[in-house]
């Protein structure tokens, strides 16, 4: 098998000394939550959207009111007036603090957990999904910054796992500097799991399995 190699964010694999502190495996109880930005930032085009859609021909009516110098008017769908002003603004209020609370409770509920021999990732409340590599068949462990979460100072650990297929793993979001460190952790603890697996235990097994359930 091949050694893991490094992500394309960090060209230099780390050695297994040099005073980086080794990986504590989590017990089997012990699950930690990602940042809890993840829920806004996946979702965040929808909160854009949303918004804009509701919110759009409220502020042209205020910004052509105030340029015409004329009396405010509201009207959206040409269902709300001047006195439904107040609702709507309710309504807008109350719909983003429903979207925020759903947010908080994805969060709640995902998490991830490493132990010796795996990295297993637990998303859903409802429909509870988990997914999980083995440490000895990682290959690689990118670091992936895009726009909106560079802004933010997160960043995702996809993993590129032998006979993983099309299911890759991927641990997102976790502060900058914490998902660098891990990502150093891990690819000691995988170098160090593939180096102590016994070659037929290794055979034809794959190395990202996905689970759901209803919970």
């Amino acid at each position: 098998m091949d050694q893991p190699r490094t992500g394309t964010a960090d060209t230099t694999a780390p050695g297994r000394s040099g005073g980086l502190e080794p990986l504590q495996p989590d017990a089997p109880d012990v699950w930690h939550r990602v940042h809890p930005l993840t829920p806004f930032v996946r979702s965040w085009l929808l909160l854009v959207a949303l918004v804009w859609g509701i919110g759009h021909t409220f502020v042209e009516d205020i910004v052509s009111a105030l340029i015409k110098g004329e009396p405010i008017s509201v009207d959206v769908g040409g269902a709300v007036q001047v006195v439904g002003a107040g609702l709507f603004i309710a309504l807008l209020c109350g719909v983003l603090g429903l979207l925020i609370g759903l947010g908080l409770l994805s969060w709640w509920f995902t998490r991830y957990q490493i132990t010796r021999e795996h990295v297993r990732f637990r998303t859903g409340w409802l429909f509870r999904t988990q997914r999980q590599a083995r440490l000895d068949r990682v290959q690689g462990i990118d670091i992936e910054r895009k726009f909106l979460p560079r802004i933010l100072g997160l960043a995702a650990l996809k993993f590129d796992v032998a006979d993983g297929g099309s299911s890759v793993l991927e641990l997102s979001y976790l502060g900058r500097d914490h998902a660098r460190r891990l990502r150093e952790q891990l690819l000691v603890a995988a170098h160090e799991a593939a180096d102590d697996a016994p070659a037929a235990s290794r055979g034809d097994r794959k190395g990202v399995v996905e689970g759901k359930a209803v919970g």
